[in-house]
């Protein structure tokens, strides 16, 4: 619960710098972790509505994003349930190319170096906490 709650707060704090400092899809990356951790309705609500008010910060068409972010959800439900995936490699991939894919089709900057660079250093920190925590 407790890591829920972190996580949860990570996702209103990276909605504030995305809409102001960063143009990064932040909310999406983290909407998309906590829902790889924890997978219920709860987090499904709370992505989706930081998701709606990302869009209106940003000036975007609402829902949008949210809608994203259900096929998102609705791909790695699917391939969880077809593979049984359980690695973080595989929750990093995914990432990569999920938020790669979004960050083009509503228009953040970022190349995709930037994004092989921060998945790199989010596999490393992925790769200590799970030996540390057994998340995944």
């Amino acid at each position: 619960m407790v890591y829920r709650n972190i996580l949860l707060a990570v996702i209103l704090v990276s909605l504030f710098f995305e809409t102001t400092v960063i143009s990064f899809p932040l909310v999406f990356i983290f909407s998309v972790l906590a829902f790889i951790i924890f997978p219920d309705f709860l987090t499904i609500l709370f992505a989706i509505s930081s998701s709606i008010i990302l869009d209106m910060l940003r000036i975007s068409p609402i829902g949008a994003s949210a809608f994203y972010l259900i096929l998102v959800f609705v791909l790695v439900e699917l391939l969880r349930h077809a593979y049984e995936i359980k690695e973080y490699k595989f929750v990093l991939v995914f990432l990569l190319i999920s938020s790669y894919i979004f960050s083009r089709i509503f228009g953040y900057g970022p190349s995709i170096a930037l994004y092989v660079l921060l998945y790199g250093g989010l596999g490393i920190v992925i790769y200590a906490l799970n030996k540390r925590l057994k998340w995944l």
